[in-house]
């Protein structure tokens, strides 16, 4: 049984849609310990990828990173399963600057053009739908379900919320999506690091992430041209337990005109510097296969 569906399983199971997502988060990492101590071939693969790619000793960051693991299933279960009104009041209570929404709205009310926000597997994805909901931004969201009962948890949910959210799918019909998101004048998010949707470039010049040489993926450059975007990194900067403040800044492209150099080169350096944000430390080694 994977992490994700133990913690499901566990959490139905009691009365935490009462917590806060701080007595959450800390009832999360309980549960986990208890999965990861029958697993410990899961917490070596982690290792193995943490020190491969950061060059640090994993013990010494081993609390940090699987906290981090663990507070991303804690705000997953805390957006889809808890009572609207105490989510929607915690949304609301992420700190973000005026300027930034303000650069958001501008973008959106030029003709043609659609602000397309990337970030990585880091602390906060989840909040992306509402939060931008609240900023009343008209947003569609690129993401890929686990499972379908995800899928099926967030299209209840949403709407509930009376929110302009799209959920787009990763798979053959992303570029029809993404054409009717630029007619509707719709903000767009989505991952630089889905490594497993990733269509690489073997005619382009090879980039170094993490110390590894890798071919460019194609498909976040298509959409790019598509969209005729104004391209940027947004994220979520956790402090604590449940502080968190939105972070946005605009990519340009570097000397060829192209933006995955600079989209990956920032996500590496968010992820050296912020390895607890990090959840997707088992999955991260996929990069490799574009080497």
């Amino acid at each position: 049984m994977s992490l994700s569906r133990f913690l499901v399983k566990k959490t139905s199971e009691q009365k935490l849609k009462y917590f806060s997502l701080e007595e959450l988060k800390k009832q999360i990492r309980d549960l986990a310990r208890e999965w990861f101590t029958q697993r410990k071939h899961n917490i070596t693969h982690i290792k193995n990828n943490y020190e491969e790619v950061t060059g640090n000793d994993f013990q010494t960051n081993k609390k940090l990173v699987l906290n981090g693991i663990c507070d991303h299933y804690a705000e997953k279960i805390f957006g889809y399963d808890y009572d609207l009104e105490k989510y929607i009041s915690f949304i609301k209570s992420i700190q973000v600057r005026s300027a930034d929404i303000d650069t958001l709205h501008k973008v959106i009310s030029r003709q043609n053009k659609v602000p397309l926000l990337f970030g990585g597997h880091f602390s906060g994805n989840e909040f992306f739908p509402v939060f931008m909901g609240n900023q009343k931004i008209p947003f569609s969201i690129i993401m890929r379900f686990k499972s379908e009962q995800g899928r099926k948890l967030a299209e209840k949910r949403l709407p509930r919320i009376g929110i302009d959210v799209r959920l787009c799918s990763v798979d053959d019909g992303l570029m029809k999506e993404i054409i009717n998101i630029k007619k509707q004048k719709r903000l767009v998010y989505t991952v630089v690091d889905s490594f497993d949707a990733w269509k690489p470039d073997l005619d382009a010049p090879r980039i170094n992430i993490c110390g590894w040489q890798i071919y460019p993926d194609t498909v976040i450059e298509k959409m790019i041209k598509l969209l005729d975007a104004e391209v940027f990194w947004a994220t979520f900067i956790r402090s604590g337990y449940d502080q968190y403040r939105f972070c946005l800044q605009k990519i340009k492209p570097d000397s060829d005109n192209r933006y995955i150099k600079p989209l990956l080169k920032k996500w590496e350096q968010h992820l050296l510097a912020n390895p607890g944000l990090y959840y997707a430390w088992e999955d991260i080694h996929e990069l490799k296969n574009f080497r």
